[in-house]
């Protein structure tokens, strides 16, 4: 296993130092979109509005174009993760449609977790207002320090007196929570707020009230979204070590093993020998990146940090046929084969009922990792509602790649509370 890893390192570095000695490709930046909300509110007729250029007739018609499962558009509700590309002139925008219902929510936080998501569209229903799963997503992306921007929808079938009771019980539940005031969008500060946002001033959340089937306000939303700036700089990772993480994965007949996913750092190329793992027992095994599709179905030779896209790999050794069910969620391609059992990190306990002592194991979702974890040192003798610590957990069922920096909650229970990770422990 070592000689395979040296292998793959020299192969990277060469590829690596031929970069560093071009000048940095000018590609079209992405950017990662989630969209939640409780179930009903009209995540997936907005996403099918933004994405298809449409107005929804009011039956379902916009959101069965993006709904991926038969009975999905049959109930009319997402149980899974999907995700639809649009691009303008500047900019690649990755809408993750997520799960409402309250029976998907570990779905759901994986999928802000894990897909490398740069903004939150909260979707209220404007006949119902702020529900409990809708707070539970708010809580959620305030925990991973992503910025919000609300959807009021369902204009059109409101009363004018519902409308403005449940907008003012949401100025006043954000203003509990953020400390932020929640600004309605119109002709009138559109530029304003849309001008703080491309300065990376996210100290006031703008609303968006609108109606899919009549299309009020539809068009400034549509502009504010395409205008949104990157809150990355993908091409500081260019240089570092690849760090594919995988998100889906098929066997396509005549072609063979494709995976899809995100590129977190570093730089993949048509031809690459890589790794993929972890599977059972901590193993990697090697791989060639046969072909590169991007998110638009176009053959492409190079995927660069920030990149989504989909490859199709072969094992490089005869003797190992990596089938589809063997690839776990989360699991990454990547140059260099390091995971990790233990990790150290700054905690906030958000809730619990009653105390937190050593030996006490949450579920951990950091990034694609979503595992449950053991607290095996701390440094307080125990922990209740809004303490800190510093917590050193151990993961119970296998090692996983994480990295230094990286926020991450934890639940168990009625328990929640949030972590950035200070320092990671290799397994041997």
């Amino acid at each position: 296993m070592s000689s395979e890893l040296n292998l793959a390192e020299l192969h990277i570095d060469k590829q690596n130092d031929n970069l560093k000695d071009n000048t940095l490709p000018n590609i079209k930046p992405e950017i990662r979109i989630g969209v939640l909300g409780n179930v009903d509110s009209g995540k997936s007729s907005t996403i099918g509005v933004i994405t298809k250029n449409i107005l929804d007739d009011g039956k379902g018609y916009a959101r069965s174009l993006v709904m991926r499962h038969p009975h999905e558009k049959e109930s009319g509700r997402t149980s899974d993760i999907s995700q639809l590309y649009i691009q303008n002139d500047n900019l690649i925008i990755d809408f993750v449609d997520l799960a409402g219902h309250e029976k998907y929510l570990k779905t759901t936080m994986y999928g802000v977790s894990g897909y490398l998501i740069d903004y939150a569209l909260i979707v209220i229903n404007a006949n119902t207002g702020i529900q409990r799963m809708t707070k539970e997503h708010i809580g959620l992306v305030l925990s991973l320090k992503i910025p919000i921007i609300i959807i009021y929808t369902k204009l059109d079938i409101a009363p004018s007196n519902v409308i403005k009771e449940n907008l003012e019980k949401i100025n006043i539940f954000f203003q509990k929570r953020t400390k932020k005031e929640v600004v309605k969008i119109n002709n009138d500060n559109f530029t304003q707020i849309l001008n703080n946002y491309k300065k990376n001033d996210f100290k006031k959340i703008p609303l968006f009230a609108i109606s899919n089937v009549k299309g009020t306000g539809v068009d400034n939303m549509k502009v504010f979204i395409n205008n949104l700036p990157t809150l990355v700089n993908y091409q500081d990772r260019f240089n570092k070590p690849p760090n594919f993480i995988i998100d889906r994965k098929y066997t396509v007949a005549g072609i063979g093993l494709v995976i899809s996913g995100v590129l977190k750092f570093g730089t993949i190329h048509k031809g690459d020998v890589l790794f993929i793992g972890p599977f059972t027992n901590n193993q990697y095994y090697r791989i060639t990146i046969r072909s590169i599709h991007n998110n638009f179905r176009q053959l492409v030779d190079t995927l660069y940090a920030g990149q989504g896209g989909c490859f199709n790999i072969k094992s490089v050794s005869t003797k190992i046929a990596i089938k589809r069910n063997m690839i776990k969620k989360g699991a990454r391609i990547v140059s260099e084969c390091q995971t990790f059992k233990k990790f150290t990190s700054r905690v906030k306990i958000l809730h619990h009922p009653t105390t937190i002592t050593k030996r006490y194991q949450p579920t951990i979702h950091c990034g694609p990792v979503s595992q449950c974890a053991k607290i095996i040192d701390m440094d307080k003798e125990y922990l209740r509602s809004h303490d800190e610590a510093i917590i050193t957990f151990e993961f119970l069922y296998r090692p996983e790649i994480i990295e230094k920096g990286c926020h991450f909650v934890f639940r168990e229970g009625l328990t929640k509370g949030i972590g950035v990770v200070d320092d990671v422990i290799p397994f041997i």
